[in-house]
């Protein structure tokens, strides 16, 4: 087991800079060779380390899984299709939960719902009438 001494301020630098690429807490303190627990018990004992984990942290979603997650809702991936065991093509998915995820998340607007709206599907229609409607008026055809 790693131990506490181990922790040293370039050993913190070295676990923030991890975390703000987008590395799991785990994967960070065995890189600089501490356990997690050691991380935790520093994060409670001083609140700047802890602010400093939160920010690197956010850094690290924002850079790396944000755009994964957005690349999966937006642009979509490509299934194999097959037919009698032979692969005869493929299809685009899209992950349309995680786009209305990534939109909730991102736009303070639609957080608490749309228009008073409970219901996830009514919130979408909505959302692509708004959608249509402001590509009309830029004059954007929705083809």
């Amino acid at each position: 087991m790693a131990n506490r001494t181990k922790f040293t301020p370039n050993a913190k630098a070295k676990f923030l800079k991890l975390l703000g690429e987008g590395k799991t807490i785990t994967e960070s303190c065995d890189a600089v060779g501490v356990a997690r627990q050691t991380s935790y018990d520093h994060m409670r004992e001083d609140p700047a380390f802890q602010e400093a984990v939160d920010q690197a942290v956010e850094i690290g979603v924002e850079s790396s899984l944000i755009p994964v997650a957005r690349n999966r809702a937006v642009d979509g991936w490509l299934e194999p299709v097959f037919y009698e065991g032979q692969e005869v093509g493929t299809i685009r998915r899209f992950d349309n939960v995680l786009l209305w995820k990534l939109i909730t998340a991102k736009s303070k607007r639609y957080r608490g719902g749309i228009s008073g709206k409970t219901d996830a599907g009514d919130q979408i229609i909505d959302l692509g009438k708004e959608l249509a409607a402001a590509r009309a008026r830029a004059g954007i055809s929705g083809d």
